[in-house]
């Protein structure tokens, strides 16, 4: 399968969204089997709880809402369904069913951060210039012995 970069997350689910919804009775009758079609709506029972008598969860066709009257349960389209009747993230829903469906899995974006950081793509430098004595003061330091400057309050070498 290919990979498509999708660019945002929320084309990606607004993609996923618009192609479950063209396909919507076909993914019902495989997700709820024991529903019909009632007008513009598919009536079955909840999976998720002990439903004896349809009419109480119903799924639109048209929009791809649905919700449970019952419990109150309630979401906007194919993707909250699948999320609500497999119990996982949105976004997993959302990857099987782009899977399901045939479409390109998205690509994985990277940060695009480079190890060290840029301003407008140039090199950053600083705005004071290091005093000359600043290198031999860090050497001597390190060596453990006396400084050859003295700092001031403003933390210049004098």
């Amino acid at each position: 399968m290919s990979k498509r970069n999708y660019g945002r997350a929320e084309e990606f689910f607004a993609t996923v969204a618009k192609a479950a919804l063209a396909a919507l009775p076909t993914l019902l009758k495989r997700w709820l089997p024991d529903g019909h079609r009632e007008g513009s709506e598919w009536v079955a029972l909840n999976p998720r709880r002990k439903d004896h008598a349809r009419g109480s969860f119903k799924i639109n066709l048209k929009t791809g809402r649905w919700a449970d009257f019952a419990t109150g349960d309630r979401g906007g389209d194919a993707i909250s369904l699948l999320a609500y009747l497999r119990n996982v993230s949105q976004r997993d829903a959302a990857h099987d069913l782009s899977r399901d469906l045939g479409m390109p899995a998205p690509v994985k974006r990277t940060s695009g951060r480079t190890s060290r950081p840029r301003a407008g793509g140039r090199v950053l430098s600083p705005l004071i210039p290091l005093h000359t004595c600043t290198r031999g003061a860090a050497a001597s330091r390190t060596m453990r012995g006396r400084s050859n400057c003295r700092w001031n309050s403003s933390r210049v070498c004098i």
